[in-house]
């Protein structure tokens, strides 16, 4: 029910919401607890690696984050398109719907 698209459109349109489906993501289908934990070792080791790269003697700068892809649930990508809507609303309202 996690990756169910269908499911969670229809939680969400309780509450008057349709969202449509983003096309790449990763797949919950064999994403278990090991991936995650994986998944997590490789971020902290990234993490570790760019706080060397940002000392003073390296100097590299606007270096993006390097982690691993996590899979989205259905209700995270509505949740997701929710907050992008309140975004796009609020910038309307600043910019007279420019």
């Amino acid at each position: 029910m996690n990756d169910d698209d269908e499911y969670a459109a229809l939680a969400q349109a309780l509450e008057g919401l349709n969202v449509p489906s983003r096309k790449s993501r990763t797949p919950l289908v064999g994403y278990d607890e090991v991936a995650a934990r994986l998944d997590n070792v490789f971020d902290a080791i990234n993490a570790v690696n760019e706080t060397l790269l940002a000392a003073p003697h390296f100097q590299r700068k606007n270096r993006p984050a390097i982690r691993a892809p996590r899979p989205e649930t259905a209700h995270q990508r509505l949740k997701r398109q929710r907050s992008m809507q309140r975004i796009g609303s609020i910038v309307d309202q600043m910019t007279g719907g420019r």
